[in-house]
């Protein structure tokens, strides 16, 4: 694997004493998000410990989480989202994480309302928590609420789930979900894999409403919205174009070839990209 590990700060617990390596730890993959990694990574530190991915950034995207207190592992070259979840992923179960957190770099997710996934895992300990963003609001623009909307009946379908928001990055994971599936999807494919995967092995979708916070440094309009699926005809649905930061690492159109729910369960892990 391709990066080298930035000496941490010691990392806090919620109630402010160092990490003893349990619990949930919070990842946040980042490429060029100096100008708001900090403030997430401070908000962030109050649920649990941080450990940053930075996938290559040139503006000291990594500094900046280090100096924020987060531990920082670094790509030394730019390989996409789904390899820094990955690198962010496998490092929390390292360290012994019953519960992975994922969240962006960029401010579009709040990380005081962390507890809310957290609470909702707390009673449904076999599942992953995803932080929905399509509720009423008037914040998401609607051609990109379309689009989300066409990627989330596409996963619905396969699984057999009613989640509206399946392609947020908010999300909670129960850390044994790893070791039970393969994994072998990058990109923002990853994300719609996770699922897929997740539902296959028995594992629920649920949902919690999160607030909507657009990026101040991507236009709302422009943001990737996940590859898109389609069952076997292996036909991609209707994808617009997407000129976000990770962009030009994603394929233009991906298609996992797999049947509808039901499924049997499968074991297996992440597999390297």
């Amino acid at each position: 694997m391709n990066h080298r590990i930035l000496p941490p700060h010691p990392p806090l617990s919620p109630t402010g004493g160092e990490d003893k390596g349990e619990g949930v730890w919070i990842v946040v993959p980042v490429f060029n998000e100096a100008t708001s990694v900090g403030a997430v990574v401070a908000k962030a530190r109050r649920h649990g410990p941080v450990i940053v991915v930075d996938d290559g950034s040139t503006d000291g995207s990594g500094a900046v989480g280090l100096s924020a207190g987060a531990e920082v592992l670094r790509h030394g070259r730019r390989r996409g989202k789904g390899a820094a979840l990955r690198t962010g992923v496998a490092a929390a179960i390292g360290r012994g994480a019953a519960e992975i957190l994922t969240l962006d770099g960029d401010g579009q997710h709040d990380p005081d309302e962390i507890p809310r996934l957290l609470e909702d895992a707390g009673r449904n300990p076999r599942a992953i928590v995803i932080g929905g963003r399509l509720h009423p609001s008037g914040v998401i623009p609607s051609g990109r609420l379309n689009a989300l909307r066409v990627s989330g009946f596409f996963i619905n379908w396969l699984t057999g789930t009613h989640v509206q928001d399946t392609q947020s990055g908010f999300r909670l994971y129960p850390a044994e979900l790893f070791g039970e599936v393969t994994l072998r999807r990058g990109g923002f494919v990853l994300e719609s894999e996770i699922l897929l995967a997740a539902r296959r092995a028995g594992y629920d979708l649920r949902e919690v409403p999160v607030t909507a916070i657009p990026s101040p440094e991507v236009p709302e309009t422009s943001r990737n919205c996940s590859a898109t699926v389609s069952a076997r005809t292996r036909t991609p649905a209707p994808r617009p174009p997407t000129t976000s930061k990770w962009s030009r690492v994603a394929p233009a159109a991906v298609t996992l070839s797999v049947a509808p729910m039901p499924w049997p369960s499968t074991r297996g892990g992440l597999v390297a990209s």
